[in-house]
């Protein structure tokens, strides 16, 4: 912007100057004009007198001829007409360009002409008869009466060039004063742009300076992130077959500079052989399909080591760059190998969680089996001996099938948490007050024998996995009723509401989410557990006061994981307990 500045700045100041340069010199031009008219004037002025003069003096050679009879005045105005005639000449050329005056002057010809006829009309009456007075004196008085016109019609032309005199030296005053304050100006101009110029040009060296020193810094930048990046940059002119590469591939191929053919044969050298026609086939569509395309393909160390790395390349359709391609080279050897033995153990772990999962169902159906026959056993005691049982045998008995009870429920809660995978289901969009009026429906003979009341409020549709939902809610309404005070009827409300994450734990800032609070008006618990509660066969009672797996809990935690969600417990030992999870909005 500063350099197109400049540019218009030079353009408008010769365009300037050499405006500035002609008003000068027209200015010049009209000054000596206005010198030369002034000089033109006196010498009109001047010979007019001389003119004028000369008239007088043959008429005062006349008188003295006249009174004295002296020949030699005679002489003398012979000269004097001739000197009469070449002034005469003289004003013709100088006033040829004004026609008044020319015309004065053509006047004062014919009367000076006039008076020279009377001149000698009298000389040659005076010298015929000198005794003629009379005649004499009528002469006289004619020649005195023409004099009077040459007189006046003098006055005339030398007045007229006195009013041209004070006309043209008032222009060269005005001429003189203003050439100076033109110059003036003109220097000051030049002052002026000189002193813009330096400013911009300043400022632009400064600009580039700064600039230059930024791509120092970003160069430096550049190569240094190249090195904690591992990667170097390339450019491939097509038409020259030239190639240029950042300095990272020395480092990263262990090359010396003189050693790499700056070519697309001399970097074909470093691929694999085996990825050769790889990088071929993909730059061939670089070229064809003209957008960005990537590879991955092996290259070789001069150490004889394989690299792995991830090239991608643009063919550039500017100007400035036509038929070049750009790209980038990252070395991704440790992240590659990496990947590949996170592969590795994903299988292996596969093939474990496989086999843990055929050996728990395994057990739980070869333990179901012999539960089966305990209860058999015991029905079958109890049936043929119930008369003759003593009290402490039948209390055995009820031992047994009680514990029975408690192992069946121990494998059915394990089988469900092994069960509950975010793979084994499909995300679906849910209405979840169905979902909870079937939680309630499954849970109704508990909520009834305590009494239970259930505020449900209004609950929204979200996509989830439905039946693990409804698992985790018939586990959290089934907390409550477990953990009820002694003879006050569960109270359990279920609350709703939409909320931005922020600083919560598990949640994204500013993401939206789906907020449950389940409140119950139970025994509670010590909030330094709130954390513990969720983790697997942990239990805040003995089994002798709650009944319970320690697994329901564990269930809800993993079906929310399942859902990038969060839950936690809070209370007091006191009002209770409220449990609170999220479930993401989108």
């Amino acid at each position: 912007m500063a350099t197109k500045f400049i540019k218009i700045l030079f353009i408008l100041s010769i365009a300037v100057l050499f405006i500035l340069a002609f008003l000068t010199y027209r200015q010049s031009v009209n000054q000596a004009e206005a010198g030369n008219w002034v000089i033109h004037t006196h010498k009109v002025q001047t010979e007019l007198s001389q003119y004028f003069g000369l008239v007088k003096d043959v008429e005062s050679k006349q008188r003295g001829y006249i009174l004295s009879a002296d020949t030699s005045f005679l002489t003398h105005i012979v000269a004097d007409k001739s000197a009469i005639r070449q002034s005469f000449n003289e004003l013709l050329k100088l006033t040829a360009d004004n026609g008044e005056q020319a015309k004065l002057l053509a006047q004062l010809q014919k009367i000076t002409a006039l008076r020279f006829a009377v001149l000698d009309s009298t000389t040659a009456n005076y010298e015929n008869n000198r005794t003629r007075f009379d005649l004499l004196t009528t002469d006289i008085k004619k020649g005195a009466k023409l004099m009077n016109n040459i007189d006046a019609l003098y006055s005339i032309l030398y007045n007229n060039e006195t009013t041209y005199l004070k006309q043209r030296q008032d222009k060269y005053k005005k001429s003189v004063l203003f050439t100076p304050m033109l110059m003036l100006f003109f220097f000051m101009f030049c002052l002026f742009i000189f002193i813009i110029s330096y400013f911009k040009i300043d400022n632009e060296l400064l600009l580039k300076q700064t600039a230059l020193e930024k791509q120092m810094v970003d160069a430096t930048i550049m190569q240094q992130a190249e090195e904690l990046g591992r990667f170097f940059t390339w450019q491939w002119d097509i038409e020259t077959g030239v190639c240029i590469f950042s300095q990272n591939i020395y480092t990263i191929l262990g090359l010396k500079p003189t050693a790499l053919e700056h070519s697309v044969a001399g970097f074909a050298k470093l691929v694999h052989p085996d990825d050769a026609e790889k990088v071929s086939m993909v730059t061939n569509e670089v070229i064809e399909k003209k957008i960005p395309v990537s590879a991955v393909f092996r290259m070789i160390h001069t150490d004889g080591s394989i690299l792995h790395v991830k090239s991608i390349g643009k063919l550039m359709d500017d100007n400035l760059a036509k038929n070049t391609i750009v790209g980038l080279t990252i070395d991704i050897t440790k992240d590659y190998l990496y990947s590949q033995a996170i592969i590795a153990k994903n299988s292996e772990l596969k093939a474990i969680n496989e086999e843990l999962s055929a050996f728990t169902h395994v057990t739980s159906h070869d333990l179901q089996e012999p539960l089966r026959k305990i209860e058999i056993f015991t029905s079958r005691i109890n049936e043929a001996d119930v008369v003759n049982m003593s009290p402490a045998g039948q209390v055995i008995i009820d031992k047994v099938k009680f514990t029975v009870t408690r192992m069946r429920k121990l494998i059915n809660d394990l089988l469900a948490y092994t069960t509950a995978n975010k793979d084994q289901a499909n995300f679906e969009l849910s209405d979840l007050n169905t979902i909870v009026a079937r939680a309630m429906v499954e849970l109704s003979t508990a909520i009834e024998e305590k009494n239970a009341t259930l505020q449900v409020g209004k609950l929204p549709m979200v996509n989830v996995i439905s039946f693990q939902i409804q698992q985790l809610f018939c586990n959290l309404i089934n907390n409550a009723l477990k953990y009820s005070r002694r003879g006050i009827p569960p109270i359990i409300s279920i609350a709703y509401t939409k909320v931005n994450a922020e600083n919560i734990d598990g949640l994204l800032d500013g993401n939206g989410y789906h907020k449950f609070t389940i409140t119950d008006n139970g025994i509670g618990f010590d909030n330094a557990y709130a954390k513990s509660i969720f983790t697997l066969f942990n239990r805040l009672h003995g089994q002798n006061v709650y009944t319970g797996s320690g697994i329901g809990l564990a269930i809800c935690k993993k079906i929310i994981d399942n859902h990038n969600g969060t839950i936690y417990a809070e209370s007091n030992n006191v009002d209770g307990s409220v449990f609170t999870f999220y479930l993401p909005a989108s």
